[in-house]
């Protein structure tokens, strides 16, 4: 199907034809973004569309495992599209050396509890179910405009702490929403450590 006419119907066709098609083209294409805005939009508010950022990062020696790293890592999410709900939650490191890994998601659920202790044993922290941010994302929908901070606990097998723990390893937090949309964020060490 042709809509526009060629050369040789052009000049057969009268002033007033030629008028009035130049001002159907126009006038369809002056509404075109009128038409698609509202679609565009819709769409747009019908689709979660999630941030999430390192808030803060602990690494440790799990229960005396010195060829391993534990990572409890805090983390805030932002929604700004529709409410959606994440889930599988995977952290992967890049360190300076050259080496790569990916951590074992560690679960501890709504009655369990992890307890860090610092070096030196001076000082703990105990993360609770409730903390989860897992728990958080998988069960309840994050709704648009809204935040939701919690704390993940992953554990890279074959990584010493000595390796892992350095200013230019770059970590990517990786996580999907039930559209199967995946979002990603990698920052630095020395990045994660300033804020």
């Amino acid at each position: 199907m042709r809509i526009a006419p060629s050369r040789k119907e052009w000049r057969r066709w009268s002033l007033p034809s030629k008028a009035s098609y130049v001002g159907v083209v126009l006038a369809i294409i002056a509404i075109l973004p009128f038409i698609g805005t509202p679609i565009i939009k819709t769409l747009k508010r019908e689709t979660p569309a999630f941030s999430v950022q390192i808030r803060a990062l602990h690494c440790f020696i799990p229960d005396g495992h010195q060829g391993t790293t534990g990572v409890a890592a805090l983390v805030n999410v932002e929604n700004k599209g529709a409410p959606g709900v994440l889930s599988g939650w995977k952290l992967r490191a890049q360190m300076p050396n050259g080496k790569r890994a990916e951590a074992t998601t560690l679960h501890f659920g709504k009655g369990g509890e992890i307890k860090l202790i610092w070096e030196g044993g001076r000082q703990s922290t105990v993360l609770r179910g409730d903390d989860s941010l897992e728990e958080k994302t998988a069960n309840v929908q994050i709704l648009n405009g809204g935040s939701v901070l919690g704390w993940l606990h992953f554990r890279f097998e074959n990584a010493p702490k000595y390796e892992f723990l350095h200013e230019d390893t770059a970590l990517t937090l990786v996580v999907a929403d039930q559209l199967g949309n995946h979002y990603e964020m990698t920052d630095r060490i020395s990045e994660i450590a300033k804020r």
